[in-house]
């Protein structure tokens, strides 16, 4: 409880058996607990992302559905927290650094210049919490862009914005990306026992389900030590990826549409 900023990352179904409510109970249990465990001195953030930002190029603050789970979705549609702007990455936030978070600008989704910058210099907890850290660290992609990993580049998506369907102006976020020609096949199960090896991360005692938390610096000096040790340990489909790279990675590049171009290649 002494935390002040906690992420929670959270697979709910996996664990509901247990919970003494019934299904459509469970997102209003675990919301009560969680906000009443942690109080009103903890700023707590929720993943809401939206991948359908990519191909649909709108983003509703209110009704773009997140893809991270039952617990953000419900606190969305009951107006329990605020969601950020960035419409690949967003978070949902409670707490006394609500206006702090919500004012971050983002150069990219994962730099210096990011909620993921912010937490890393805040040093926040993040909360695995029905799903082991394969599913349930996006953090870990902080240290893929701060490696410069070479199967991704920096693309441009832009789009417009609106709050229950009230369009309130343009948006944009600029990605590390994968490329969807030669799409890297990932095992993000082979990281985890660098994050491990930090002796960091915390367990609880009940076998019935996950819920384990470290504090975020952990998690990127695991993923830079790993990604130093092998690149391209995350991929599976090594061979064509490198392929790519080598032959493929700088003309993808030079010709992407002009509006999802950026400098910072």
């Amino acid at each position: 409880r002494k935390e002040k900023i906690v992420v929670i990352q959270s697979g709910v179904l996996s664990f509901a058996e247990y919970l003494e409510c019934t299904t459509s109970e469970i997102q209003k249990y675990l919301i009560e607990i969680i906000f009443e465990y942690f109080g009103s001195d903890t700023t707590i953030l929720f993943p809401s992302f939206t991948s359908t930002f990519a191909k649909t190029k709108k983003y509703d603050l209110f009704f773009s559905k997140p893809d991270t789970g039952i617990l953000p979705t419900y606190c969305l549609k009951n107006d329990l927290m605020k969601r950020t702007k960035q419409p690949l990455t967003s978070f949902l936030v409670k707490g006394p650094l609500q206006k702090e978070i919500l004012n971050i600008k983002c150069k990219t989704s994962w730099g210096e210049e990011s909620i993921y910058g912010w937490l890393q210099k805040k040093n926040a907890l993040w909360i695995a919490m029905g799903v082991d850290w394969s599913q349930g660290c996006a953090f870990f992609h902080r240290s893929e862009e701060f490696m410069k990993v070479p199967y991704r580049y920096f693309k441009k998506y832009k789009g417009e914005i609106f709050n229950r369907e009230k369009k309130i102006g343009l948006c944009e976020e600029t990605k590390f990306s994968y490329s969807l020609k030669v799409k890297p096949v990932f095992d993000f199960y082979t990281w985890i026992k660098w994050l491990y090896d930090t002796k960091e991360v915390r367990k609880s005692s009940n076998n019935k389900f996950i819920l384990e938390s470290v504090n975020v610096n952990f998690i990127l000096e695991a993923g830079k030590s790993y990604l130093t040790h092998d690149p391209y340990g995350l991929v599976k489909n090594k061979l064509e990826v490198k392929n790519w790279v080598k032959n493929d990675k700088l003309n993808e590049i030079n010709n992407l549409p002009k509006n999802e171009q950026t400098n910072l290649n």
